[in-house]
């Protein structure tokens, strides 16, 4: 009974995920983040005075600069860094929708 129960419940968010509009070839994917020092998710990922920006299926080198204006910033970078702590983002899996995607952004 339970096993049924499972099949139904992903057939049915298949069914939802398909059903829901597409990103588009070459359009910005909707990106969130925690970025280092805040703690409310925003639109990112951040970098200096804009938002770097990826589109979906275009392959593609981003660069991002990251301003250290102060002690607590660097710190919180070198924890990045160092792999002892994450920098979290999320992309919505499709627009319109309100699942998502969670990943963390390496910094080297």
């Amino acid at each position: 009974k339970h096993c049924v129960a499972i099949v139904c419940s992903i057939f049915l968010f298949i069914g939802f995920v398909v059903s829901q509009d597409a990103y588009n070839l070459g359009q910005a994917l909707d990106i969130y983040c925690l970025h280092p020092g805040d703690s409310n998710w925003s639109r990112g990922p951040k970098c200096g005075d804009g938002i770097m920006e990826v589109k979906y299926g275009i392959d593609g080198m981003n660069h991002c600069e990251l301003p250290i204006t102060n002690q607590t910033t660097y710190d919180q970078i070198a924890e990045i860094v160092s792999i002892n702590a994450s920098w979290n983002c999320r992309v919505r899996m499709a627009p319109g929708t309100d699942i998502w995607i969670p990943f963390t952004m390496p910094l080297w």
